[in-house]
């Protein structure tokens, strides 16, 4: 007996279940329970007809019960309880039982627990209607046709069932709250240990994302580093082309896995905004310089349109502006086909020493649905996957704009059209450190696409002395070759032990070091 009742709670309260379903489970166990007990109000001289009524109550939540186990039918099992409970049989029985002296209203008590533990939604705003409305019916009918209402058999008989009806009520509502607190206290504890296995993975995903950081962009340097070398050599156009094509492909590489890396610091919150003040027409050439080439590439105008009046010199993170406005641009040319790509940016002066800087890119590309719109800054969603299948990108990029541009107290927006086009803007304030507008800025430097420029030395120091630290043998070649040209006496070493030594013997001009050296 034992065995099979252990067997029946198991497959009652079954592991697979929410927290509510066992909830509502355990309800209609105590409400089948409560109504068998309900019955030993007979011991205090209840009627026949009183008892006839209550037997019903024991069928019901016991049909309940069996509704739920069997079929998994909580919700059929719930309105059957509560309308043959709250709707029938507890008004039956307060009017058959002396309305007000016996124990019958703190029935009407376990009839609203059961509404509150067991509806949600609409079921329970409808649930608690009905039962309200039953009860001062109830209630109605006792106050104003008293004759129906039959006296109590006793005196025995009002205070016993009383009694026995306040025991049972409270102990259904004490087994429930307990339920609860034990479940809570389990739900917490898990929480508590998933939090502590969480902040592991954290710092394990974090140390493995710095040693990535590290172990990836090496190679990739050394591939770009050894790459320039081959491009200022006297070499073939063919060969040209190839090293070029490896550039660009590395240059590619490089910014997925940064982007990576950022994506990563900017959820465990380890991305710091770092202002500086910076010279507005160098970071905008930097970015036309950049972009026009791309553009060139594609066959589309690239339109620039600045404010002459933007102050010179401001006062923010430019490097993360360029990170920000370079994403967008390079997405305005990657997602169009024909047409141009325009980059325009205003200053709206706040007060004195505060501009808000406005930057917008616009460009006559795919567009974007409106339904797509809202997946538009979800990291690694694409919006149109079908179509822009053949379109590199990770869905990175914009992911990592508008959260930069969130930690800057700025905003960022997009207007897009189906098939006609977009236009995102940023809106950052920055603060004013020269406020001499910056007048025209000459884009012209961007000449002789088609004609690779033969690499020309720009100095010689034959008397200076470099030493590089690196403890990968690749680094240290790629940093000797590259200053080759320039006559630096250079020297390696693979430690911070050995630099230590050679500083201690030699002077060095510079000290180029790995940021992540071992040992030390």
């Amino acid at each position: 007996m034992k065995k099979k009742l252990h067997i029946f709670l198991k497959t009652l309260l079954n592991e697979q279940l929410d927290f509510q379903e066992k909830l509502n489970r355990v309800v209609l166990i105590l409400a089948f329970i409560t109504s068998i007990i309900g019955m030993g109000r007979v011991l205090f001289g209840t009627t026949p007809v009183v008892l006839a009524a209550l037997l019903p109550m024991c069928f019901v939540s016991g049909a309940a019960l069996f509704i739920t186990v069997k079929y998994n039918k909580v919700r059929l099992a719930s309105w059957l309880l509560v309308l043959t409970s709250n709707v029938i049989l507890f008004p039956l029985v307060f009017i058959l039982s002396s309305g007000v002296d016996s124990g019958t209203p703190v029935w009407f008590v376990l009839g609203l627990v059961y509404v509150f533990v067991l509806f949600n939604g609409t079921d329970f705003y409808i649930a608690l209607g009905l039962s309200v409305v039953s009860f001062f019916a109830t209630y109605s009918i006792a106050y104003w046709y008293p004759r129906l209402l039959p006296e109590a058999p006793s005196r025995f008989y009002t205070f016993g069932d009383s009694f026995v009806t306040l025991i049972v009520v409270s102990c259904f509502v004490g087994f429930l709250l307990r339920i609860q607190f034990i479940t809570y206290d389990k739900e917490r504890r898990l929480a508590e240990q998933q939090k502590a296995e969480i902040e592991q993975i954290a710092r394990s995903k974090d140390t493995f994302f710095a040693n990535m950081s590290h172990e990836i962009r090496t190679p990739i340097n050394t591939i770009i580093g050894l790459n320039e070398m081959t491009l200022r050599e006297d070499i073939s156009d063919e060969i040209a082309e190839n090293a070029i094509n490896i550039q660009n492909a590395s240059k590619m590489l490089l910014t997925t896995i940064n982007d990576i890396l950022d994506l990563s610091k900017l959820e465990s919150g380890k991305m710091e905004i770092v202002p500086a003040q910076y010279e507005v027409s160098s970071m905008f050439s930097d970015l036309v310089n950049l972009i026009w080439i791309r553009a060139h590439q594609k066959e589309l105008e690239f339109k620039v349109d600045i404010d002459h009046d933007i102050p010179s010199m401001l006062y923010g993170d430019e490097v993360r502006i360029k990170q920000i406005i370079t994403n967008i641009l390079t997405n305005a040319v990657k997602y169009t086909e024909t047409g141009s790509v325009t980059l325009s940016a205003k200053g709206e002066r706040l007060d004195a020493d505060e501009i808000l800087l406005r930057i917008s890119v616009e460009d006559t590309g795919i567009g974007i649905r409106k339904e797509s719109l809202e997946d538009l800054f979800h990291s690694f969603k694409r919006v149109d996957e079908t179509q822009n299948r053949n379109i590199e990108g990770t869905g990175l990029g914009l992911t990592i704009a508008k959260q930069l541009v969130e930690m800057m107290d700025g905003k960022i927006s997009v207007d897009s059209v189906y098939h006609k086009g977009s236009v995102f803007t940023i809106e950052i304030r920055q603060r004013i450190v020269n406020a001499q507008p910056i007048g025209l800025i000459d884009f012209a430097a961007q000449k002789q696409l088609n004609q690779r420029a033969k690499y020309k030395q720009c100095f010689t120091a034959p008397d200076a002395r470099v030493l590089v630290v690196d403890d990968n043998d690749m680094n240290r070649m790629v940093a000797t070759k590259l200053l080759r040209g320039t006559k630096i006496k250079v020297e390696t070493v693979a430690s911070g032990k050995e630099c230590l030594k050679r500083t201690a013997e030699n002077f060095y001009h510079v000290i180029i070091m790995d940021y992540m050296i071992p040992e030390m």
